[in-house]
């Protein structure tokens, strides 16, 4: 499967490495550069599971609280976009850098320097709006942009 150029994924059948547990399951990979390391991505059950909203909900709350979930470590927003050549490229807004990745070439776009500047990119090249006590909410968490002093 190819993904924004050059990127491309795979399905593998596997058991998922990392967890307190471990289980059989499908395993989407991605590799950036076409001789590049694989890594993963996401990983799938492998049996048919019904789940219903408490699941959701006890899976939402890990990945929004615990200390060791990649998102309470790191703020990102990404977006697929097309250029004016037709190429498919990526926006990816990494704490406080944003970069547009079109092929193996990633640009430095802008660098935040405030809450607010992030909350203006995340407006106007995401089309997520939050009010002020939205962006005050991240005051103090690991993924605030640190204040110069």
């Amino acid at each position: 499967m190819s993904g924004v150029e050059p990127e491309e994924f795979m399905l593998k059948r596997g058991v998922w490495p990392s967890g307190v547990t471990r289980f059989e399951c499908w395993i989407l990979q991605i590799r950036k550069e076409a001789e590049g390391a694989w890594g993963d991505l996401y990983a799938f059950a492998t049996t048919l599971q019904e789940y219903g909203l408490p699941d959701f909900e006890v899976l939402n709350y890990y990945t929004s609280n615990s200390s060791t979930s990649f998102f309470m470590k790191s703020f990102v927003a990404t977006r697929v976009f097309r250029d004016a050549e037709g190429r498919l490229g990526k926006l990816i807004l990494m704490d406080g850098t944003l970069k547009r990745r079109i092929g193996s070439v990633n640009a430095v776009e802008r660098i935040f320097a405030s809450e607010e500047e992030r909350a203006v990119a995340l407006r106007d090249v995401f089309g997520m709006a939050f009010d002020d006590e939205e962006i005050r909410g991240i005051e103090g968490r690991a993924v605030a942009l640190k204040k110069e002093t």
